[in-house]
């Protein structure tokens, strides 16, 4: 299972460079040709899910288990 969370933490993270709105095949996309804040929704979305395996399975989750 850890293994499995460790891999979806790196698939989020990469999610989130990826998804960037500077890099330059995000340009001419939808999100990214919104002006203001949508433009970081994708990234930022990536960038929660991946703070949330963080925190409910490597930081709440052994505490508890013990």
């Amino acid at each position: 299972m850890s293994a499995f969370l460790f891999a979806l933490l790196l698939v989020f993270i990469i999610l989130a460079i990826v998804a960037w709105p500077a890099w330059g095949h995000t340009q001419d996309r939808w999100p990214y040709t919104r002006g203001g804040r949508y433009r970081y929704y994708p990234s930022a979305g990536a960038v929660v899910a991946a703070l949330l395996v963080i925190l409910l399975f490597w930081v709440l989750a052994p505490p508890m288990a013990v």
